[in-house]
Order: structure tokens, then sequence, then C-alpha cells
């Protein structure tokens, strides 16, 4: 009998295999369908991304959304135009905040030690084996500033114009390898190669995001984006060897290095990397749990290349071992992970337990709002710029902590329901990247710093997937049939025979669901208000970053009570007086503010002798409040105008006035030998 060509229809429930494109009779396509399918051999990549023979069957085609004519790289590449493009005004600023600690003060940075010695230290230059090191290992990023260094010397335009370029590289890795895909399953683009409304509005809600402002405007903020930017190639091989067969095992093995030294060069730009090892295997996670609720253990019939659930397990242990190696050698070379630190810029790590814990479940609230909608950003968010929550009477315990764990606690209920029963690993997916990147500051450890917004580079990636899952599932739910005209062509550029019309949307093909052209207007319309008012934000919030003042009167404009904006506030205000006040301010809310104290000190001294005695007390509270750093410093210079001045009392011809001088001077001499 003559042979007859096969259709095949693009469904989501049959894969049919290259091989099978003709059958020996007409019959097949028949079968085809209404549902049924001959015998085939399915790809380990089939295996891994489609439900399970004996798993509850579910009809995915609603979960696929419509597309856009748009393909990935085409949208990568627009969003990494646009992610330099907003940034542009950040290539003129000079150095703010840590780039003076970082950057222009470390030896390391500025090629003044050996290369070997950048390895051995902290990200701020010392000796990270010391109690005194802020114990951040970031030695990558450090030869980056090196590198810059080289090339362009202690020009801080070129130190800007670099971290916009790994902005825009960053911007372009994150939609090829995140956005584009349906991770949570670790399928690649639907089959006509473009991307979905939902992929669309993520990519570019992501790209213009002010929350990345830190990342890229300060300096010292490209640690977060060389990491971010390796751990998405992390991932990139970890859906390589996903999809990678038994019989591919030089593939696995390259993949396997490829995940591996990703993911430690990652962890080496900032430690946030390590967390990319619970990330990736999610999805794991959630086939797993999935095939224990369901009793199955395999992912397909007998007869084909089956993936068991030892190879989940695989995935989750290796990753497990890699980061819990990573922390123990960690411990055992640095020893105490522990940072030094002052009570004002992270007074948690000083305060009882209730209160901390409080506070600490109070904070991600505020991560949330930033995450969701930063209309109010600082550089700063120490002591008291956020009130610590002491008990649970405070209204803010009430009328915002407990509703949003209420509600997040909700979200991962139905996250882990549809993973379970419904195979839709999306959900679970999207929160492990808000959640896991956001623990190591989190306060379950003792930090350096209350709150920071670039610590929220890598969880805005989590909020960004929420928001694709959710334009996903309106477009599909608003998404009618396609007439036979517009079957879309296939990656070959092949067009696709047309399946005849149904008047049953959920069994339509994926390709065969699209928007209608005035709905498509409305959600490119939203996508475009959305992107340009993101575009806006950030490129005014660049202006602030501009330089130091700048940035304090922001900071201090933002939150007022932060003891750190007030200070810099008042070293900026001209008027003596005025600074006075707003040092009294200070001191009321933090009395042992150590920069105020010795501030205060060297204003009494300089209004001729106005109150020795009263900046004799200042320098005995600055005395047993800076205990190291740049506070030392800044108290010892205090120390020294005082004892000019005391000297100038003790040749003075009035006895009382020499009398009074001896005394205090030997008591000054006392004070800096403690200092």
């Amino acid at each position: 009998m003559r042979s007859t060509p096969c259709v095949q229809w693009p469904t989501d429930q049959v894969l049919v295999d290259s091989q099978a494109s003709q059958c020996s009779s007409g019959v097949a396509c028949t079968l085809l369908y209404h549902g049924y399918t001959m015998p085939k051999r399915k790809s380990h990549r089939d295996e891994y991304s489609y439900a399970s023979a004996d798993e509850p069957k579910h009809n995915t085609s609603r979960n696929v959304a419509p597309v856009t004519g748009v393909a990935p790289r085409s949208l990568a590449m627009l969003c990494a135009a646009i992610g330099a493009a907003i940034y542009l005004n950040t290539g003129t600023h000079g150095w703010t905040l840590d780039d003076f600690s970082a950057v222009v003060g470390n030896k390391d940075a500025l090629a003044d030690t050996p290369i070997q010695a950048v390895f051995m230290h902290d990200f701020w230059g010392q000796n990270i084996t010391l109690d005194s090191s802020h114990k951040s290992y970031r030695p990558i990023t450090t030869l980056t500033f090196r590198a810059n260094f080289a090339m362009h010397g202690m020009n801080p335009h070129a130190f800007h114009q670099t971290n916009v370029a790994l902005y825009s590289v960053c911007c372009f890795v994150v939609v090829i390898v995140i956005f584009s895909k349906n991770f949570a399953t670790h399928d690649s683009v639907p089959r006509q190669n473009c991307v979905s409304f939902g992929a669309v509005a993520a990519s570019l809600w992501w790209t213009v995001h002010p929350i990345h402002t830190e990342a890229v405007a300060s300096v010292v903020g490209r640690a977060e984006i060389l990491s971010a930017t390796l751990c998405f190639v992390a991932l990139a091989f970890f859906e390589r060897i996903q999809r990678t067969g038994p019989t591919q095992s030089v593939y696995n093995v390259v993949n396997c290095v490829g995940f591996f030294v990703s993911i430690l060069a990652g962890t080496l730009c900032k430690e946030i990397g390590i967390t990319m090892c619970v990330v990736a295997v999610a999805p794991n996670v959630c086939t797993v749990m999935r095939r224990l609720v369901t009793g199955t253990t395999r992912l397909h019939e007998e007869g084909s290349p089956t993936k068991s659930i030892q190879s989940d397990i695989h995935s989750i242990f290796g990753s497990a071992c890699l980061a819990l190696a990573y922390l123990a050698a960690r411990r055992v070379a640095f020893g105490s992970d522990t940072p030094k630190g002052r009570f004002e810029d992270n007074p948690l790590r000083f305060v009882d337990t209730k209160t901390k814990v409080l506070t600490a479940l109070y904070l991600q609230t505020i991560n949330l709002k930033l995450l969701l909608y930063p209309d109010v950003q600082s550089s700063d968010y120490s002591f008291d710029a956020i009130p610590l929550l002491r008990e649970t009477t405070d209204a803010r315990w009430w009328t915002l902590t407990v509703p949003f764990y209420i509600v997040a606690t909700c979200i991962a209920a139905v996250a882990v329901h549809r993973a379970c029963y419904r195979a839709d690993n999306t959900l679970v997916v999207a929160l492990s990247w808000v959640v896991f990147p956001i623990l190591p500051t989190s306060h379950l450890v003792d930090v350096g710093l209350v709150l920071a917004e670039r610590t929220l580079f890598l969880p805005s990636v989590g909020v960004a997937l929420l928001l694709k899952y959710a334009v996903d599932q309106i477009c599909t739910a608003v998404a009618v049939v396609a007439p036979p005209s517009t079957a879309v062509p296939n990656q070959s550029g092949a067009r696709i025979q047309d399946r005849p019309r149904t008047q049953n949307r959920s069994d339509a093909p994926i390709h065969t669901l699209t928007l209608p052209v005035a709905l498509q207007g409305v959600v490119l319309a939203a996508v475009l208000g959305l992107t340009m008012q993101g575009a806006t934000m950030t490129v005014a919030r660049n202006e602030v970053w501009a330089n130091n003042t700048a940035l304090w009167e922001s900071a201090y404009a933002a939150y007022p009570r932060s003891v750190k904006a007030m200070y810099a506030h008042a070293s900026n205000v001209r008027n003596g007086t005025e600074a006075q006040l707003i040092m009294h301010d200070l001191l009321d809310i933090y009395p042992f503010h150590c920069y105020a104290l010795a501030s205060l000190q060297r204003y009494l001294l300089m209004d001729y002798y106005l109150d020795v005695e009263q900046a004799m007390a200042y320098a005995e509270r600055a005395t047993s409040s800076c205990y190291y750093g740049a506070g030392k410093k800044y108290l010892d210079t205090a120390m020294r105008d005082l004892e000019k001045v005391l000297e100038t009392m003790t040749a003075s011809s009035d006895d009382a006035k020499r009398q009074q001088g001896k005394r205090l001077l030997a008591k000054a001499m006392e004070l800096r030998k403690k200092n």
C-alpha cells in the first residue's frame, strides 16, 4: 500500500518524533486527531518537561499562553539596549559611599599589592582572618576593579561605564536563560520560537526596575551584577544537564563542570551566588514531591528511556553538597563569619531576641514594597530609619506584618498544591527566586546592615517571574482559537498544517491560541506604560547617585530619623549653629553616636573655648563609643584638636585657666591612650 503523509498536530500532550513523520496508513492521522498516538520514542527533553503517563492527566494546553511575534534573542537585545540607555547618565558620576573604602582606599583594587593578596583579603582590602574583617570575600569583583585601574587609572567615569556595560550584558543573559523559557520545567520557548506576552512584560519590567539603581550606579554594586550574570549562566548549564540523556555522558560532564565553575565564580563575585544551588533544583524538588504524592517513581511508560526519581534526587543532592562544601570551606578558611559592626549600622545584632525576631519579620514587608513599587528609596536604612518593632502591640505588626505572612502562606500553599497535583512548578520556582537569595540578609545570621536595596537584585527576578505567570494566565484565559489562516510557522520555517476549527478551546493545540488584535493592543500598551514608568523612576534615581552630598540629602529626605543620614545632613549644613542643633537631635535618638560626639566637641572648640568642659565630656563619650575603623581615626583627629586647645590654655597668663588646661590635658592624653 502506498504510504500517506501523516499530519502532525502540534498538541501539548502529543509529541511525535521526527522519524514518525511518515506513517503506513492514513488511519494514524485519524487516531492522532482524536488524541491517540502510535508507540514512539521520547527524547529526554520531553521526559523532563512533560507529565508522566502514570501521573494524573491534566490538560496543560491552558498553561501555554499565546505568544507574540518576538524572538527570544530580539527581546534580549532590546532589553540590553534599554538597560544601557537608562543608566547612561551614571557614566559621569563620581565616587560615592562604599566606593571610597572598596576602591579608592583599597590597595588591592589599585594594584599596590601582589595579585595573590586579592585572594587573602576581604572586599575592603583587609586580612580576612582578622576579627575586624567584614568577612566579605569577593576576589573576582576586586580583580575587575584592578583591571579598570590598570586601563583607566582612578577615573571614576570608567568604573561607572563598565558597570553600565555589565548590566547590559546581564539583561541579555537573564532574558535568554530565564524569562524567554519555562524554567519551571526546564522547557524551552514554544516551538514557533516566539516569547509570550508575559515574557515581554517580565523582561522589560525587570530591566527598568528602579531597585537596580544602587547596583549599577554605585561602583561597588558591580558585585551584584557580576554574581547575578554568572548565576544565570550556571542555570543555563544546569538546564542542559537536565536535558542530556544517559548516552551523552561527555556532554553531562562538560555541563556539570560549567555549572560548578559558574556557581563558584558567581559566589566569588558576591556570596549571594551560592543560593543558586537551591534555586536551580526547585523544579527537581517539585518533581520529587509530585511523584511521592501520586505514588509514581518513573516519569514515562516502560520501553522508553525513562528518567527515574533517583535522577532528581541526585541533582538535589549534588547541589546541596556544593553549597555545604562552600560554607564549610569558608568557615575553615576564614574562621567566624560574623562581621564586626556598630549599633547604628545594624541594631538588630545588639537587641533582645524578641525585638530582633519581630523587626526582622517586619523588614520583609519593606523588601516586598521595594520590589513591587519603590516610590521611596534610600541609600541608608541604618538606625533609626526604620524604628525597631519591640512589641506585638505595635500597629505595624497587625496591619502589615501579620497580613503579609498570611497572604504569603496562602500563596506558598497554592504553589505547592499546583506543583504536586497540577504538574505546574512555575509558582514554586518564582517564590524560590524571591525567598532564597534574600535569606542571607534576613537576619537569620548576623549581618552588617539592616536593609539594602542592592540585596534585592536577584529576588527581583522572582517577582518578574510572578508577573510573567500572571500575564500569561490572563492572556490564556481571554485567548481565542485562531482561524486556519493564522497558522504559524515552525522553527524550520515551514507552515504547520492547520487543524480543523474546534469549539472547545481547551482541546486546541498550543499554536492555535491567540489574542484578538484589540486585546493585544491593550496588553502591549500596559507593558509599555509599565516600562516607561520604571525607566523614568530609574533615570531620576540615577541623579541622586551623582555624589555623596546629593545621596545623603536624598536619604535624609526619605528617612529623617536615620542617624547616619542626620549626621551627613548636618555635615553638609554650612551654618554651624544649625548643624549643632541637628547633632543634638541625633544624640536624642542615639546618645552614643561617635561622629556626632566628636563633631560637637570640635564645634565647641572652634568657638574660642565656648565650653571646654563640655567638649571634654563629649570627648569621653566619643572615646567609649568609637571602637574600630574610621570612627577611631575621626576621634583621634578630634582629640588632637582638643589637645592643641588645652596646650594653649596651659600657657595662658590666667592662673585658673592654666590649671584647668593642665587638668584637662592630662585627662585628654589618658583618653587618647585608651583610644
